[in-house]
């Protein structure tokens, strides 16, 4: 998958950020575009996969002229995030690829739709929830956990609602093996 991410200047090290996220969970390959004004970044989308527009006042002057944002508009794979107060057109916020805030997981989670191929671990929910210290220590940032015997279906619940954030989920039966040996 490619990505654009067309953002200000000051918005680059969030950029940064996310694109080494999204080719660490799923591989995709990301350009970062800074300095562009956000309604013209509908030529960002030739021969990409996804665009993500961050919206900040830097890239959005004002007043926003309706017509400036129309390609931009009429463009499917693109989603747009707001960073702080700024002027764009209030269609935007009509669309389900519109972020009043930078939520990382869910731009994850679009992006990773946009994928053909996707494999999802065949796990059906259990009724449990993992501990949100699962999520900082494996889907924000790269790690490991150490986990009981006993939370077993707390593992099989995370893997079923996070696995779509990594390229893969693959179960290994470790039984008394020491970390070394698996």
């Amino acid at each position: 998958m490619t990505i654009s991410i067309v953002c200000s200047a000051r918005a680059v090290p969030l950029a940064e950020r996310w694109k080494q996220r999204f080719r660490r969970n799923f591989g995709a390959q990301v350009e970062i575009v800074p300095g562009l004004p956000a309604c013209e970044a509908a030529e960002e989308g030739a021969g990409k996969d996804a665009v993500i527009v961050l919206l900040d006042g830097e890239n959005t002057p004002e007043p926003f002229v309706l017509s400036d944002w129309k390609a931009l508009l009429e463009r499917v794979a693109f989603a747009y995030v707001r960073l702080e107060a700024c002027a764009y057109p209030a269609l935007l916020e009509r669309r389900a690829t519109f972020f009043g805030e930078p939520d990382e997981r869910r731009l994850e989670q679009w992006l990773i739709g946009l994928l053909p191929d996707r494999l999802r671990p065949p796990l059906e929910a259990r009724g449990v929830t993992a501990p949100s210290a699962w999520w900082l220590s494996l889907v924000d940032r790269p790690g490991w956990i150490d986990v009981d015997a006993d939370e077993i279906e707390t593992v099989r619940q995370f893997a079923a609602d996070a696995g779509a954030h990594f390229q893969g989920v693959a179960w290994i039966v470790c039984g008394d093996r020491s970390m070394r040996a698996v």
